[in-house]
């Protein structure tokens, strides 16, 4: 075991080295768009808009679609699509959308499903706003399922039966940022007012919970990376909901220190060496939009953003996708959305495509097409 584990860590530091650093000093942006986009087709079927989750996989799932028009929007490549193309692709979206506005794919059913909130079905809602606002068309239906909220006293017995506590295991923050995204989208592009009345109960219950020392919401031992890095994700969460609103953010400051103490010697960011594309972009995320509203530790950011830069593509294989983790498999809810150890996927190309984006439009000034949608600021 011993030696096992020896030979992963020589082969992460031999990608740094070889691959992630000159790839970073070199960086060319339509390059790197060509090579994605290229990985991504790779997954595409026979069908419209139907994609395979990794190149292991078999069959199509929404998920697939997902993040390929994600990524395409993200490199602009939707600009060379017509109107009816758009159309269809929204149309493909909706024929996966139930009148309570759930997203149901049956090959992926299964008791994640409708029981956890960083995978399924309220999950494909804040990915598909996205995708919708990309394609510049709205769902066919409202997000009717989460109206059991516009009761203030519903709302708050609902945070109130949320684990704030055990914040290892808990998915309290992917709860909450699905649904407050999803009242965002009712209110900004349904011109729901009741959303806009539940908002301003959410923002002003969530805010009397926060921990000053770290700007999070969790109470935890400061000696445990473990717990400083997941009170740095739960803050990801929560907080695109105050900037996509423009909202002042609490402890600003305490959070930049938070998130720059995660940071490993190779740049990612966590409690292991090998960081997950989840842990980096929640630290990416909020150093870049912080760092464009504070001169706090903007030196240390800068640095620390640059480092991140050569990790992440440290993350990315020779067919042109990332990996979720280097040296390790990863099961995303379901076998059809799952890779193999070191295997491409599009989850990870996503989220790891995400980062390189906030970070090359920081620190290079690039092209990526960000937009302002609930869940993904511009």
């Amino acid at each position: 075991m011993p030696d096992q584990k020896n030979n992963e860590l020589l082969y992460i530091l031999n990608r740094y080295v070889n691959y992630g650093v000159p790839t970073a000093l070199n960086f060319k942006y339509n390059d790197f768009s060509e090579k994605t986009i290229s990985f991504v087709n790779s997954l595409k079927t026979t069908e419209p808009f139907s994609f395979r989750y990794a190149p292991s996989v078999g069959k199509p799932t929404i998920y697939g679609s997902v993040y390929a028009c994600m990524l395409y929007g993200l490199f602009n490549k939707l600009e060379k699509f017509s109107v009816t193309e758009k159309i269809k692709w929204a149309e493909y979206f909706n024929s996966f959308q139930n009148t309570e506005g759930l997203f149901i794919d049956p090959c992926l059913e299964n008791d994640n499903y409708y029981n956890i909130e960083w995978w399924g079905a309220n999950h494909l809602s804040l990915h598909l706003i996205i995708c919708y606002t990309y394609l510049g068309i709205n769902p066919k239906h409202e997000f009717n399922y989460i109206k059991k909220y516009y009761n203030p006293s519903g709302l708050k017995a609902y945070l109130n039966n949320l684990n704030f506590d055990d914040i290892k295991t808990t998915d309290a923050d992917n709860a909450i940022m699905n649904l407050g995204s999803l009242l965002q989208y009712q209110r900004d592009f349904f011109k729901d007012e009741h959303a806009r009345k539940v908002l301003d109960i959410l923002f002003n219950e969530l805010e009397k919970r926060i921990n000053p020392k770290w700007g999070s919401w969790c109470y935890g031992s400061d000696d445990d990376m473990v717990y400083l890095s997941r009170a740095q994700q739960f803050a990801y969460h929560l907080y695109p909901l105050w900037l996509y609103d423009k909202k002042p953010i609490p402890y600003m400051e305490k959070l930049i220190d938070l998130t720059l103490k995660t940071q490993t010697i190779l740049g990612g960011f966590g409690a292991q060496l090998n960081s997950s594309a989840c842990e980096d972009i929640d630290a990416i995320y909020l150093l870049v939009k912080f760092t464009s509203l504070t001169d706090y530790r903007k030196e240390e950011i800068n640095i620390a953003l640059n480092k991140a830069f050569r990790w992440v593509l440290t993350n990315q294989n020779n067919d042109d996708g990332f990996v979720f983790k280097r040296n390790e498999p990863f099961v995303y809810g379901h076998t059809l959305t799952s890779s193999k150890k070191n295997e491409s996927a599009l989850f990870p190309t996503w989220f790891r495509t995400l980062s390189i984006a906030y970070l090359t439009n920081y620190l290079l000034d690039t092209n990526f097409k960000l937009i302002k949608c609930p869940g993904l600021i511009n």
